[in-house]
C-alpha cells in the first residue's frame, strides 16, 4: 500500500494541477470567467470580449493555469489559443453535465464557477473531449463540400419532374 501512495504523490508532483484554475463560459460577444486557487476560493470574476485579442491581453501573461470551457462554437480556436499561450485548456461536454445544462439559476457568471469548481476538482468530471486538429477539420470540410456537390448534381438531374 505504502508503495501505491508514494507513487501517486510523485504523479500529482510531477503532473499536479496548477495553482489557478479557470471556469471560462464563452459568449458570442462576451466570456464571463471565475479565476479560482488552489483552495477553491473565488479570487477574480469578471467578463472580456470573445476575440482572441482580449484573451491574449487577459490571458499571456499569466502563469500556466487550467482552463475549463464549453464545448461549442468557439471552443475549437480558444482551445488551440489556450494551449498556444500555455496553459491547459479542458474542453468540457457539456450534454454531459446536467448540474450546468439543467441548472434552474444558469447564467454566465454562475456556469463560469461551476466550470472552474468541475476542473479544479477533477476535470473527469467535465467529460472532455478533444477537438480535431486544424487539418483534420479541413478535410473534413472538403469531404463535406464534395459530398454537397454530389447531391445538389444529383437534384439537378431529377428536375424538372417527369
Amino acid at each position: 500500500m505504502k508503495k501505491v501512495i508514494k507513487q501517486t504523490q510523485h504523479r500529482e508532483a510531477t503532473h499536479g494541477k496548477p495553482a489557478m484554475t479557470m471556469g471560462l463560459d464563452m459568449g458570442d460577444r462576451f466570456s464571463h470567467y471565475c479565476l479560482l486557487n488552489e483552495e477553491g476560493d473565488v479570487i477574480e470574476e469578471g467578463r472580456m470580449q470573445s476575440v482572441e485579442a482580449a484573451l491574449r491581453r487577459h490571458l499571456a501573461s499569466e502563469p500556466r493555469m487550467r482552463i475549463a470551457l464549453e464545448c461549442g462554437t468557439h471552443s475549437p480556436w480558444v482551445s488551440c489559443l489556450l494551449s498556444a499561450l500555455g496553459h491547459q485548456a479542458i474542453v468540457a461536454n457539456a450534454r454531459k453535465i446536467p448540474s450546468i445544462t439543467g441548472s434552474e439559476s444558469k447564467n454566465d457568471r454562475n456556469d463560469a464557477e461551476k466550470l472552474a469548481r468541475f476542473a479544479a476538482y477533477d476535470p473527469k468530471l467535465l467529460s472532455p473531449l478533444q477537438h480535431r486538429s486544424p487539418e483534420r477539420q479541413l478535410d473534413l470540410n472538403l469531404i463535406q463540400a464534395r459530398n454537397t456537390d454530389s447531391i445538389s448534381a444529383t437534384r439537378e438531374r431529377r428536375w424538372p419532374p417527369i
